[in-house]
């Protein structure tokens, strides 16, 4: 399922309105400071987002400052407060926690700074940016029931979620909208919904092998992004197990390179 509207210009959108939203920049004054407090620096979505943002930042002439959590709910509260105590003028974060940022986003408004929440909506955002995730999720479970009608002449067989990071709302609604139609076919089953930590690469290729030996009549596994899918779908093929249906969601792309060599059904 590929995206209408690539997200890097969603993100170049975003940040040219934030910029002319607090105020334009004229010739005689220092350009405006926005900060983007990122979950990590080495996922490809992720990456995306900052390239948005820096293009954004050459088109309106501000300085774009990028932090990031590096996976750690901790580092990420304290990126975001060092960003406030540096005055930046507007701040996007995208929440490894929502619950998480209470004192931050207080410290944020008493210093008059604009946030934009990214995926995850936090009390005292100003806006939030993302897709309509659980409707999205939805569409990817409705072509799971297609594909696994196809292969049995009815709607059956078992199935395996490798969730990103519990605690987001992203995660929640990406999955969320999958289980909800799925509840809706009895002889559907799914046997294992395992979380990849801060949506590691790594811990989706650790799960997908175990769930080789734990669950051998697997059927399929819809991953909550291209950084998880594309990896299961390597386990996949090394163990000749590409009977295994995989349905995805980012339309990055290598996600959408995995569909046109077959080994992703969707992204």
């Amino acid at each position: 399922m590929k995206r209408k509207m690539p997200f890097l210009m969603l993100v170049v959108s975003l940040f040219l309105l934030l910029a002319v939203g607090i105020g334009a920049v004229s010739a005689q004054d220092a350009p405006l400071r926005i900060g983007l407090v990122q979950l990590g620096t080495d996922n490809p979505f992720w990456i995306a987002q900052v390239a948005g943002g820096e293009e954004a930042a050459r088109r309106n002439g501000f300085e774009l400052i990028v932090t990031s959590g590096e996976g750690d709910v901790t580092r990420q509260v304290e990126a975001f407060e060092d960003l406030v105590n540096q005055g930046v003028n507007a701040i996007s974060i995208n929440p490894l926690d929502a619950n998480a940022f209470g004192p931050a986003m207080e410290q944020a408004a008493a210093a008059n700074i604009p946030v934009v929440c990214l995926f995850s909506y936090m009390d005292g955002c100003v806006t939030v940016l993302g897709f309509e995730e659980r409707v999205n999720g939805s569409l990817v479970a409705q072509y799971a029931v297609q594909l696994l009608t196809e292969k049995y002449g009815e709607p059956r067989g078992n199935v395996a979620i490798l969730l990103g990071a519990l605690g987001q709302d992203i995660n929640t609604n990406r999955s969320g909208g999958f289980t909800d139609v799925l509840a809706n076919y009895p002889n559907i089953t799914v046997v294992a919904a395992e979380s990849t930590g801060n949506w590691e690469a790594d811990k989706a290729v650790a799960l997908t092998e175990n769930w080789l030996t734990a669950y051998p009549d697997l059927d399929l596994i819809y991953g909550l992004s291209d950084s998880l899918t594309v990896p299961a779908s390597d386990v996949l093929r090394r163990a000749g197990r590409e009977d295994i249906l995989l349905v995805s969601y980012d339309g990055t792309e290598v996600g959408l390179a995995g569909v046109a060599d077959g080994s992703l059904n969707s992204t």
